[in-house]
């Protein structure tokens, strides 16, 4: 699929600031749009893969991955710290099933989980800022950006009525409808569209996701604050000490 100016114009910064190539390739098989593997050790180029659409969000989702690695190496080099999570973050799972009286889950359901509200909560606050620096310096990717965005919060709200939902333990079913809800929030200030959060607002979760999103409007935008407002979000969510920080190398 042929790729947007713009699209060509994010890869190249990209390349030039991490002085490693972007290697983009589509991946039929992807369950989401896109997905970015770092430059390191025996991989020495960032690799984005992504899912082919009939239209042009693809090209956001790839410039939206390549925002990650532009804020990580606008710090300088003793700053850029990547985002894991904590060898014990699976056993907190299961504490949390122990806890509220459930039977311990198996191993991959309790990764699972910490594997995907962990992520949850890289992705949403640093990936905001992303958003707001596509909206305004690129808009040959708005509508695609504004379609991207549209279909995240079907997916959102679809998750609302997963059946998952009701065997999760409940700290994780609050901090990603907190999360999903500062998404919408987010959204409807962007696209003036207060009709986005009432879903929220009718299940009681909008005070949660307003109360991420003043943190986010009250941290400093610049890449140095992304560690900052992470882990703000973390603590507000209960998810402090699930994950941790390390200095991104090249080995």
């Amino acid at each position: 699929m042929p790729l947007l100016p713009a699209t060509h114009e994010i890869l190249k910064r990209t390349e030039e600031l991490t002085g490693r190539p972007v290697y983009v390739t589509e991946d039929p098989s992807l369950s989401i749009l896109a997905t970015m593997q770092t430059a390191r050790g025996t991989a020495p180029m960032h690799t984005i893969r992504y899912r082919p659409t009939s239209n042009a969000m693809s090209d956001y989702f790839i410039c939206w991955q390549c925002g990650f690695l532009i804020r990580l190496f606008s710090n300088p080099p003793s700053e850029r710290l990547e985002f894991a999570g904590a060898p014990d973050a699976d056993q907190r799972v299961k504490a949390l099933y122990a806890h509220g009286g459930a039977s311990e889950p198996d191993e991959a359901i309790a990764q699972f989980l910490a594997t995907n509200i962990l992520t949850q909560l890289r992705s949403y606050p640093i990936g905001l800022r992303i958003d707001d620096w596509l909206f305004a310096e690129f808009p040959e990717l708005r509508q695609a950006q504004i379609h991207g965005a549209r279909v995240q919060l079907q997916d959102n709200l679809a998750a609302l009525n997963s059946p998952g939902r009701a065997m999760s333990p409940e700290l994780i079913v609050s901090a990603n409808t907190a999360m999903n809800a500062a998404f919408a929030a987010y959204w409807a200030r962007s696209l003036a569209d207060e009709s986005l959060m009432l879903p929220y607002q009718s299940i009681g979760a909008l005070k949660a996701g307003s109360r991420l999103m003043e943190i986010f409007h009250y941290c400093d935008t610049s890449p140095t604050a992304d560690r900052p407002l992470v882990d703000l979000w973390a603590h507000e969510l209960g998810l402090a000490g699930w994950y941790e920080w390390k200095q991104y190398t090249l080995e």
